[in-house]
């Protein structure tokens, strides 16, 4: 289990994600792990696995199953592991009812006091599509924007700004409040040519279209770095939420993944192809 361990993170650390060898140490770690006793082992294999963007099913089905049966034991710095894993290669355990459950009651703000940390959850919880109001407000008010902006000295002038990383996170979660959660609201007024206030309700039915027969589409490019390890052109969690939230938005997602599209190929082969995408979207609505 250890040496098992120790070279997946030796691995992550020096970026060098061969699959052959992540196959042979995770299927070593899908025997060890039931009867490994040691939240930090998890823990480790969770953030490497993680960082490498390694999506292999069975090794985080038995890594679930260990955190579910030992919840009592498990570090909170773990959990959160777990669940960032689970969100980055977008991946809903075998036994994601009963995790959940006890994940979202041991996570909460009082137990993960890092702002930053607790950004990460929230976002983790949207991916997996996890994430009540009530989440998302914890982290989309400004008292907790002000937590995020780091200080340097007394003055306001010394803050610095918030990560770009953290930024990205946060834009990702009011998006979805707006368009995936039925139950989030926040600040709207609707008003008439003569000032009047109308129920938003009205809004959203004139915003319709009236040509029933037109296809929104967004199209969407996945480099190497959208990608998941280990499994054939599916995309990590940023990318699979921004796929959902433009069909949030009415669009239907044109997904174009760099293994299928190259670049080198003659450009009418490239305009066919998308030529051909376009035509299956279309065809589908």
């Amino acid at each position: 289990m250890k040496q098992a361990t120790d070279t997946l993170y030796a691995m992550a650390v020096l970026n060098f994600p061969d699959e052959v060898l992540l196959e042979k140490v995770a299927s070593d770690l899908c025997e060890c792990v039931p009867n490994n006793d040691r939240s930090a082992v998890v823990g480790s294999v969770l953030t490497s696995v993680g960082l490498m963007r390694y999506k292999h099913t069975e090794l985080l089905d038995v890594l679930s199953d260990w955190v579910t049966v030992n919840i009592d034991t498990c570090r909170t710095q773990d959990l959160c592991s777990l669940l960032q894993t689970l969100a980055m290669l977008n991946y809903r355990p075998s036994n994601e009812s009963q995790l959940f459950d006890v994940l979202v009651k041991h996570l909460t703000v009082a137990a993960v006091p890092n702002p930053v940390a607790w950004l990460d959850v929230v976002w983790s919880l949207v991916v997996l599509d996890r994430a009540t109001a009530q989440h998302v407000t914890s982290v989309l008010s400004p008292e907790f924007l002000a937590k995020l902006t780091i200080g340097r000295g007394g003055n306001d002038q010394e803050k610095q700004d918030i990560s770009f990383a953290s930024k990205l996170k946060l834009l990702n979660i009011n998006a979805a409040a707006q368009l995936k959660l039925e139950k989030y609201s926040d600040g709207e007024c609707v008003l008439d040519a003569k000032c009047n206030p109308i129920p938003v309700v009205q809004k959203a039915q004139a915003n319709q279209p009236n040509n029933q027969k037109r296809t929104r589409i967004g199209i969407v490019a996945w480099d190497y770095h959208d990608l998941c390890r280990g499994v054939h052109n599916e995309p990590n969690g940023m990318a699979a939420l921004g796929a959902q939230l433009l069909e949030k938005k009415g669009y239907k997602v044109m997904a174009i993944p760099h293994t299928d599209f190259n670049p080198r190929d003659k450009l009418v082969r490239r305009v066919q192809y998308l030529e051909q995408q376009l035509k299956n979207l279309v065809k589908d609505r």
